[in-house]
């Protein structure tokens, strides 16, 4: 509906008890619900997604960091391992 609204279609007007005109009305979007004007348009992020692409991107940049840190102390660890319980044999490990 918000859609043909937009692109310029006439909707048909009904007349209530009161006598009253009436019409649809387009409802009021939140950001993230409202169409793109361009399929390449970014679009902002409810607000429970962006809470979990946030937690996710600091857990991963304290992973980095801390894998940074061990290579640098000299640690040999395997690439993305920060503990023992992330670590699994890769594909190529098992087939030897």
């Amino acid at each position: 509906m918000w859609a043909l609204v937009e692109s310029g279609v006439k909707f048909r007007e009904w007349v209530g008890r009161s006598g009253a005109v009436d019409r649809w009305h387009a409802p009021e979007l939140a950001d993230w619900e409202v169409p793109r004007a361009d399929p390449t348009e970014r679009r902002p992020w409810k607000w429970d997604v962006a809470e979990q692409r946030r937690v996710a991107a600091q857990r991963r940049r304290e992973r980095a960091k801390a894998q940074r840190a061990s290579l640098a102390s000299g640690a040999t660890a395997a690439v993305g391992v920060v503990n023992a319980d992330d670590a699994r044999p890769s594909a190529r490990a098992l087939s030897r």
